[in-house]
């Protein structure tokens, strides 16, 4: 399973363990989603010194928040990526939400909510072509520089806008032909017994 400190008090492994049967029960998911469940909230136990889950305040969410930031901030393997700030935050929070019904807990009733991303941020992702760190004005001004003077470059423009307008997952695109496409009704067909859908 996921790592979990050494250190951790036994209150907190108490709540890992219960947050798993849980996860696995209620939710029905796969143990690596479990896992990387338990992951974000050890990454977070570790912050914050492995203190009692019940003892976490609001202001100790925002410093953790400030700290993925500037790790999301950092270049090369000391830094993390814009989605597991974001996952890690979102399984925290989850977390939290859970815990703070079990019997005999009193939390802050807001709490779970401060793992939220700020609405700028949240707005940036969303911008965000999904699988590059383009937004979509820059992955505007890449179409426009592409040529179309031939058949293939028509066609690698067509590739690129459709997969900047519509966030069409890559394995969609590539199995997509001709017949898929009406240039009638502007519609593209994703038949899943010839297109590679999810």
């Amino acid at each position: 399973g996921a790592p979990i400190p050494p250190e951790t008090r036994s209150s907190n492994l108490r709540w890992f363990h219960d947050y798993k049967l849980f996860l696995v029960g209620h939710e029905e998911w796969d143990v690596r989603t479990v896992d990387e469940h338990l992951r974000a909230i050890s990454r977070m136990s570790a912050f914050f010194g492995n203190r009692p889950f019940e003892t976490i305040a609001i202001t100790d969410v925002r410093r953790f928040k400030d700290e993925l930031r500037r790790l999301r901030n950092l270049e090369g393997s000391l830094g993390i990526s814009r989605s597991t700030v974001l996952h890690t935050l979102n399984r925290c929070g989850a977390f939290f939400r859970w815990l703070k019904r079990r019997p005999g807990i009193e939390l802050d009733p807001d709490l779970p909510g401060y793992f939220r991303l700020s609405r700028k941020e949240r707005s940036e992702e969303s911008s965000m072509v999904k699988g590059t760190s383009l937004n979509f004005d820059q992955a505007l001004q890449i179409f426009a520089a592409m040529t179309g003077s031939g058949p293939i470059e028509l066609r690698n423009r067509a590739i690129v806008a459709m997969f900047i307008v519509t966030g069409i997952r890559i394995a969609a695109l590539i199995t997509l032909r001709g017949k898929h496409a009406n240039t009638q009704t502007r519609w593209i067909n994703q038949d899943p017994r010839e297109v590679n859908t999810k």
